[in-house]
């Protein structure tokens, strides 16, 4: 947890929390890079409306909406290819290799599809 418990964030702890986030979604979707001081730095001063340099409430949901639309979009192409990877050709991939295995050497579906996530 960050902050100072005053009910307002400050760009430290905005670039901090942000640093995180992205962290946090570069693990499953990788090749992200973390967000600039500079750009939170501009994004802060978009939706300070009241100018004390932090954000309070109000501010930060027009922050955050603001933020996901110019720098995380970048994340939703990522998604839906990692996400169609995952759901569709995996398991389709697992069940195809697991049909052409003599029935002697029948592997497990959830096996297969593990081991085929391995080198993505």
């Amino acid at each position: 947890m960050y902050g100072t418990g005053d009910g307002k964030i400050d760009l430290t702890e905005l670039v901090i929390s942000l640093c995180r986030l992205h962290v946090m979604l570069n693990k499953g979707l990788g090749g992200v890079p973390l967000p600039k001081k500079s750009d939170v730095q501009a994004a802060l001063s978009k939706c300070d409306l009241n100018r004390d340099g932090n954000l309070n409430i109000q501010e930060f949901a027009i922050f955050a909406q603001y933020w996901f639309k110019h720098h995380l979009s970048v994340f939703v192409p990522r998604l839906l290819f990692f996400g169609t990877i995952y759901a569709l050709i995996v398991p389709t991939s697992a069940v195809l290799i697991r049909n052409k295995l003599p029935p002697k050497r029948k592997i497990p579906i959830k096996l297969l599809s593990f081991a085929l996530t391995i080198g993505t």
